[in-house]
């Protein structure tokens, strides 16, 4: 009988196998394996089949797709310190095919579109401008994915594009990509991962990540022992604008973020 783990790992051989050209067709494969991926303890799956989607959906579309030709080892990109540095030279080489100006005029058109409630072209604009490195339209198109606004709803690639934006320092995603992976929303179940994007949240100054991570503390979901610092940090966030964080905040929220991030490295294998 065939155990999970390695039915996992058959999964992943078959997605980075049978990843074409034709990105419909990709998309399908990888969210059906996503979807058929089964263990906690093999969590890191998922994420190798997350950055197979970032290899079709954005480095494709610049043609640098020729780098992660070179280490076609999803794990290896994950987990070594030389894959961080491959990793970092795909993002350098992205980011100098961006055309920030035109980002940000699609992005204006887009919302635009929204207040007109023509929505449809809305999530148009807002891809075409995510495409071109615009975070606050990888934001929005995240949302309209998984919400189904003027587009079919499709919570899996609404979880993709919100990563997309926070990794590019939006704080609004980072709340949003925290609550998806707190309710197990378009990804898998994990209360840790999702107070993880809080923290991180929380160090851009988002009030919002702050109220969630107080609830969170409250509540002992995932950090014990912490129930009066989680009612400081409900106070906390109600005090907007959150700007001035005081040194007792930052090193409260950088303690959860190193909790949160052995966490991860321990149960998943990477953050």
């Amino acid at each position: 009988m065939v155990n999970l783990k390695t039915l996992n790992e058959m999964s992943i051989k078959m997605a980075i196998d049978y990843i074409s050209n034709d990105l419909s067709k990709s998309y399908e494969l990888i969210r059906k394996l996503y979807s058929n991926i089964q263990n906690d303890s093999f969590l890191l799956a998922k994420r190798q089949m997350e950055m197979m989607l970032f290899y079709l959906n954005v480095l494709k579309h610049y043609r640098v797709a020729m780098w992660i030709g070179k280490v076609n080892n999803h794990l290896y990109c994950l987990t070594t310190d030389e894959g961080e540095v491959y990793r970092t030279k795909i993002n350098q080489k992205l980011v100098q095919s961006f055309d920030l100006s035109k980002g940000e005029v699609l992005y204006k058109a887009a919302k635009s579109c929204y207040e007109l409630k023509q929505y449809g072209k809305a999530a148009n604009y807002y891809k075409e401008s995510s495409l071109l490195g615009n975070a606050k339209a990888a934001f929005e198109y995240g949302i309209m994915l998984s919400k189904g606004i003027g587009c079919v709803q499709d919570q899996f690639m609404g979880s993709f594009w919100l990563w997309q934006s926070s990794q590019m320092a939006n704080s609004q995603a980072m709340v949003s990509l925290g609550n998806h992976y707190y309710q197990g929303i378009g990804v898998w179940h994990s209360k840790v991962r999702g107070l993880y994007w809080f923290a991180l949240g929380a160090l851009h100054h988002n009030p919002k990540a702050m109220f969630h991570i107080g609830l969170s503390l409250q509540r002992e979901e995932v950090v014990a022992g912490n129930v009066v610092y989680g009612k400081v940090f409900m106070h906390v966030a109600k005090e907007i604008p959150y700007t001035n964080m005081t040194s007792f905040t930052y090193n409260k929220l950088k303690e959860i973020l190193e909790i949160t991030t052995k966490r991860l490295i321990e149960d998943e294998g990477a953050v």
